[in-house]
């Protein structure tokens, strides 16, 4: 049954980067081609571009030539104009350059000599007229309105001392720019406009706030102001006087030592289909908070990781939805920006990381599972370690919030979700590795301790950091549960049931001779029964009968790395998504008419040189399809793999053009695990990735947007 009504639904969640050919120092916004889009201008010392909002959810970038150097830059419309121009002024030096869209898609370029050096630039509507003033701040903090019906020449100038920031904005509701602007000791004054003429600085009762934005958060028409003081998030309201007082609490940022060590900006955005401004708050390293409002004050909503070095934030509606979304604009030694589309309850379509609070705990590609383990109808995700003493528990508090806890374990683990159905307590199933004998736990994460502990033969070595995969299923002739563990290296090698004996396990009983080192259950010949289908050098299925797991087997020569089941075809029955280690493909095998064979039934390319590592099976696309997802890393490149790749499934077993999702920096980078839950309970699969490669040990999920 599709999960909504339109199809395909999930494009990736966040825009392609667009490449940048510098690095960028600031940006602007303003509707430079004349098309009723948002578009956005950036520049370095030398260079300026033009980021063309093609309304269809991407970015193209023009870059435009300029004379000089590029000191200050602002956006804005002049009176009489339909599009925004562009203003630059060159770094300690007089002079502007004004730079306009011409109907050929090329630009015009125009000096204004009006004598002035401005160290920042913004366009004000100071008159209440259409369009508005050029307003120029001077290295010495003077300020200075450039006015072209004058003759290029400035027609105002306001004396201040020291400072450089400005910033317009409707102080007393009149309908004209006010300005807001830095004083050298730091606080903040009112340069008010009276009929269009700017007065002389008036103290506002601000502190010295920095970073600082404006913006109307309570809906009055009149200015607020918000900013960072003493490490934390404070917000004042606007009286209508330009004079202002505090607002709500304090808030602390969620990383307070980030936030209190690193550069910062405070964005203003409107991220919902309402319009109503809200803030963004983000630091160097690219965490990013959205916060909004309410009667009592500020409160922060969501949590993102937008770029490693994301420096500055703007919001654009990039897709013609009608809804504004966010663009990230990286800075400090990265030269690209991003895209990520807002869902109609002004949510923005993005990944959260999630980071295992233990420095020393890394998850272990053998290790990953999800499940209710707390029992509060929410799904939560744990992560093994690989050099044993604990594994990550990763409770799901709602809000796409996780809460991250290390839990002391005396080995290596591998993870599972107890299976339902089965008469074992519900929680986390565990199997400690290198112990002897190993031993079967069931945890229960709400209870907080183990509330079944089985022993496995001493005569069975578990191989802890190579077995992809055990599983636990009704396997034997009485539907009970037995256990299967699938290992390449140790002793004895292949795929073992182990049946319960007298509160234990027996002794293994062998189902393949091979060296698997991953295995998947499914249903593959359509009886009901679960079955079992390992990988490694070949790709084997063993069937489920009467008499329990291991009543026939066969395979197929191809070497995988990881398998996952699904009924990929819409027949009824499972077929096997094998991801091929050295074809660089994705295999579709199936068992044949009469279930004596497996037989291929459609590939799928990867990318040249792209070494798959993990897949799963899951309707990410919202269509009713199972859809296939996988993920690995490139050869000669370990570890730094930023890519996943999703082929829709069509429901007759053909996979269409793959959808790549860009990782994000950090934890979960370069997977070796995967798997799909409803984490956010919106009733849409959300995608888990789970990283081994120590220097990405983490996780990162992928929250599925609504149908448009």
């Amino acid at each position: 049954m599709p999960i909504a009504a339109c199809a395909p639904a999930f494009n990736g969640f966040q825009l392609p980067a667009v490449a940048l050919p510098f690095v960028p120092n600031s940006f602007a916004t303003g509707d430079i081609d004349g098309d009723q889009r948002i578009d956005i201008v950036v520049h370095d010392a030398s260079q300026i571009a033009v980021l063309r909002n093609l309304g269809d959810g991407s970015l193209q970038l023009e870059p435009i030539a300029v004379t000089g150097s590029v000191g200050a830059l602002a956006a804005g419309k002049l009176p009489g104009d339909s599009r925004a121009t562009i203003a630059i002024a060159p770094a300690n030096a007089p002079g502007l350059e004004l730079i306009s869209a011409l109907n050929d898609g090329g630009f015009s370029l125009a000096t204004f000599d009006g004598g002035v050096t401005a160290a920042s630039l913004v366009f004000a509507n100071l008159a209440g007229a259409a369009g508005s003033e050029l307003v120029a701040r001077e290295p010495g903090g003077s300020i200075a309105v450039l006015s072209s019906a004058s003759g290029n020449t400035v027609s105002q100038r306001v004396e201040i001392t020291g400072g450089s920031a400005i910033a317009p904005i409707d102080l007393d509701g009149d309908g004209r720019d006010d300005l807001l602007v830095d004083q050298a000791d730091g606080g903040i004054d009112a340069v008010r406009s009276v009929c269009g003429v700017l007065q002389p600085p008036a103290a506002t009762g601000l502190p010295a706030l920095s970073p600082w934005a404006t913006m109307d958060f309570d809906g009055d028409h009149l200015a607020d102001v918000v900013g960072k003081l003493d490490g934390a998030f404070q917000a004042y309201r606007g009286r209508g006087d330009g004079t202002f007082v505090p607002f709500g609490p304090p808030l602390d940022w969620p990383r307070s030592s980030n936030w209190s060590d690193l550069p910062a900006s405070i964005s203003v955005v409107a991220l919902g289909a309402n319009q109503l401004p809200e803030l963004v708050l983000s630091t160097g390293d690219g965490i990013a908070e959205v916060v909004r409002s309410d009667a009592s004050g500020f409160a922060a909503t969501a949590v993102y990781d937008l770029l490693d070095t994301a420096g500055g934030l703007t919001a654009a509606d990039l897709n013609g939805d009608g809804l504004p979304d966010l663009v990230a604009i990286a800075a400090y030694g990265k030269s690209e920006a991003r895209g990520f589309l807002a869902e109609s309850n002004g949510r923005i379509r993005a990944a959260r990381v999630y980071w295992p609070g233990a420095a020393d705990l890394s998850p272990s590609q053998d290790a990953l599972a999800v499940g209710d383990y707390d029992g509060d109808g929410k799904p939560d995700f744990c992560t093994g370690t690989i050099c044993g003493g604990a594994f990550m528990s990763f409770t799901n508090e709602g809000d796409r919030k996780f809460a991250d806890t290390a839990v002391t374990w005396p080995q290596s683990v591998l993870l599972q979700t107890t299976p339902e159905g089965l008469g074992l307590p519900p929680g986390l199933a565990i199997v400690d590795g290198e112990g002897y004998p190993a031993k079967l736990g069931v945890f229960g994460l709400a209870d907080g301790g183990a509330a079944v502990s089985i022993p496995i033969p001493a005569t069975y070595s578990i191989q802890d950091n190579v077995a992809h995969q055990f599983a636990m299923r009704g396997f034997l002739a009485d539907g009970g549960v037995g256990l299967v563990f699938a290992q390449p290296g140790n002793l004895p090698a292949g795929a073992a049931l182990f049946v319960p004996v007298d509160g234990g396990y027996g002794d293994p009983q062998p189902l393949t001779s091979d060296t698997p080192n991953a295995l998947t259950v499914g249903d593959f010949d359509g009886d009901g029964r679960v079955d079992l289908a390992t990988a490694g050098q070949q790709v084997t299925v063993v069937l489920n009968g009467p008499a329990g797991l291991g009543s026939s087997a066969t395979s197929y020569a191809l070497v995988a790395s990881d398998i996952a089941s699904g009924d990929i075809d819409g027949d009824g029955r499972d077929e096997i998504a094998v991801a091929a280690s050295w074809a660089a493909e994705i295999d579709l095998l199936g068992l044949n008419a009469d279930d004596t064979g497996l037989e291929l039934l459609a590939q799928a390319p990867l990318d040249p040189g792209f070494a798959p590592s993990a897949v799963t099976v899951g309707d990410l696309t919202g269509d009713g399809f199972a859809d296939v997802i996988v993920a690995g890393d490139y050869w000669g490149n370990a570890g730094c793999n930023n890519e996943l790749e999703i082929f829709p499934g069509d429901g007759r077993g053909g996979l269409g053009a793959p959808l790549r999702i860009e990782l994000l920096a950090g934890p979960g980078r370069a997977p070796t695990d995967l798997a799909i839950a409803d984490f956010d309970l919106d009733g849409r699969p959300d995608l888990l990735v789970a990283s081994g490669f120590s220097a990405n040990r983490g996780a990162q999920i992928f929250f599925n947007p609504a149908c448009r």
